[in-house]
């Protein structure tokens, strides 16, 4: 028979054993004074976006109290916004087991094939959106004759900017048609997950992949370049081509960031440690937006290299010509 007064105690009971974790008060003080500091730079919010924010705000308190760093880079074509979370990789063991597992299912792609892979570990993390636990990968086919590059750079995009070799001590290595690291879940992808899911549960744990098959012809276009310093030190220039109104919103590990002057040209400096796409388990990159009559240009310049200095990135990023 159902008694809603033993009910109500029971609930009552359970509530009271819930309690924010340590620190939490300290977090949401500074969640506030983050987000006053933004709204006192920014131009007047517009109310959609004021209801995102404020939904973001809302989950961090019911989801355990997390934090979020928020910013967003963006013209009137397209939006990078940005969120950093508490719950992440933020261990380098861990990082370093999940690069190793994406290496060795790179491993087995041939040139020019990519796959969806599920990690059960991020899984663990993300358990409210189980998707952060697909990650793409690509064995990529790479461009090693510059002027061959350069054709396929010209032919997609009127204006672009590369680093010169004279000023910068850059030589050329390789051109990709995909991003830097990773790549992009398109949404028949993330339909897998149920059942890579069930897969990596009867192989007790392990992760499991699907090679992808042709990638939707509305993804973004990037364009990678990679070059190496005289120190033998990997350096990318990534460029980004939107042409139409597209939104991105992007979880990020721990990362740090600055805001800098490229050229004009508000940018972002970040930090990213630890970075399970590379074998240094880091990243640095700069990162703006240059605008165009017809498309927009979303610029990264970056390395995982533990040896170059943010100053000689930030040179090589300034000194595209």
């Amino acid at each position: 028979m159902f008694n809603s007064e033993q009910l109500t105690k029971q609930f009552k009971a359970r509530a009271e054993e819930i309690q924010p974790s340590s620190g939490h008060e300290d977090s949401i003080r500074k969640l506030y004074e983050a987000d006053q500091k933004r709204r006192r730079r920014s131009m007047p919010v517009k109310p959609v976006l004021f209801k995102i924010v404020l939904a973001l705000a809302l989950f961090a308190v019911i989801s355990g109290f997390s934090r979020y760093i928020w910013f967003q880079n963006s013209d009137h074509r397209t939006s990078l916004q940005y969120v950093q979370m508490n719950t992440r990789v933020d261990n380098e063991e861990l990082s370093t087991k999940i690069h190793r597992e994406l290496k060795e299912v790179i491993a087995q792609l041939k040139v020019g094939e990519s796959a969806i892979v599920y990690l059960p570990e991020l899984a663990k993390l993300y358990t409210m959106d189980k998707q952060q636990a697909l990650v793409v990968v690509s064995n990529p086919s790479v461009v090693t004759d510059f002027p061959k590059w350069e054709t396929i750079l010209a032919q997609n995009m009127a204006k672009y900017k590369l680093p010169s070799g004279r000023s910068t001590g850059l030589h050329f290595v390789a051109g990709k048609e995909d991003p830097p690291f990773g790549g992009f879940l398109p949404v028949e992808g993330s339909k897998l997950l149920p059942k890579l899911e069930r897969e990596s549960e009867k192989m007790k744990g392990r992760a499991v992949w699907r090679k992808e098959g042709d990638q939707p012809a509305n993804l973004p276009r990037i364009y990678t370049t990679i070059y190496h310093n005289e120190r033998q030190d990997e350096i990318y220039v990534s460029m980004q081509l939107i042409d139409q109104k597209t939104d991105f919103k992007i979880s990020t590990s721990h990362l740090q960031k600055e805001e800098i002057d490229i050229n004009g040209a508000r940018a972002h400096y970040f930090n990213t440690q630890p970075f399970f796409f590379s074998d240094s388990n880091r990243v640095q990159e700069i990162q703006w937006l240059e605008t165009f009559e017809n498309y927009t240009l979303v610029y990264s310049v970056g390395s995982t290299s533990p040896t170059l200095t943010k100053e000689e990135l930030l040179r090589i990023a300034r000194e595209l010509k």
